[in-house]
């Protein structure tokens, strides 16, 4: 799951990402130039929405990533 603030400079479109498509390479087209980013990896147990969604028990850890991304300029 990927949560881009929105912004009148960047247009993006739920058609714009297939599985193949690069979120790098999106923003890079709508010149966007990023500068720096953090990420959080991690084994948590999800709640109850994410196990439906998963289809997996309760007692089933998953592998969490967070990455937060700077930007120079829009």
């Amino acid at each position: 799951v990927a949560y881009i603030k929105m912004s009148d400079k960047v247009k993006l479109f739920q058609e714009d990402f297939t599985p193949e498509a690069s979120l790098y390479k999106l923003l890079k087209q709508q010149g966007v130039k990023l500068h720096n980013a953090t990420e959080t990896l991690e084994a948590k147990m999800p709640d109850a929405e994410l196990q439906k969604k998963l289809k997996i028990s309760k007692m089933q850890p998953i592998f969490y990533e967070e990455r937060k991304i700077g930007r120079a300029s829009c």
